[in-house]
């Protein structure tokens, strides 16, 4: 699927890896749609029958190369963590209004202005960065073996930090990050 479309690996690939990033870097529903946005993927709701009140999945794509349509895959045929009911569990965030969320789901960007992930990082909260990802090694490394459930949910958290960090410093072409980020995902 990669090679004929133009890309450096398939896209479910690289559409897995940036929304665990922006779904780890993100404090709720709303701002993870702004950041997936920002990062150029594309993201359409998926909506509960009968109406567009209330956003029940998603489906991301990566902006098609000339000539071609978009591929389309949904949240949940990514990874199971990364269909929306399990980013809703896991967002540590104070909940948000339904409406904001709502809002940047059909498309009204901006309705509070841009969140923190429009923010360029400074250079010490490039070295946060870093440590955060330092640390995240660290607590893969605390769980025991046995800890199959735990072991999951850290590796998933610490592939989420490698994947945003990867889509900021390694936009162009895959690397060590993303790397990382696929073999933890």
């Amino acid at each position: 699927m990669s090679a004929p479309r133009g890309r450096p690996e398939p896209e479910r690939q690289t559409l897995a890896r940036l929304v665990r990033g922006a779904a780890v870097a993100s404090a709720g529903e709303a701002q993870f749609v702004r950041r997936l946005r920002a990062l150029g993927v594309i993201v359409r709701p998926r909506y509960r029958a009968g109406g567009t009140a209330e956003v029940v999945g998603y489906s991301v794509a990566l902006r098609p190369v000339e000539g071609d349509s978009p591929v389309w895959l949904g949240g949940g045929r990514l990874a199971r963590d990364l269909a929306l009911p399990a980013l809703r569990a896991g967002w540590s965030g104070p909940p948000e209004a339904g409406d904001e969320a709502l809002a940047e789901w059909l498309g009204r960007q901006g309705v509070k202005g841009p969140g923190r992930e429009a923010r360029e990082l400074a250079e010490a909260e490039w070295a946060n960065a870093a440590g955060r990802v330092g640390l995240a090694v660290e607590r893969l490394g605390a769980v025991p073996a046995g800890k199959r459930a735990r072991w999951a949910a850290v590796a998933r958290e610490t592939a989420g930090v490698f994947g945003a960090w990867s889509a900021r410093v390694e936009a162009a072409a895959p690397g060590a990050l993303a790397r990382a980020a696929d073999t933890l995902g």
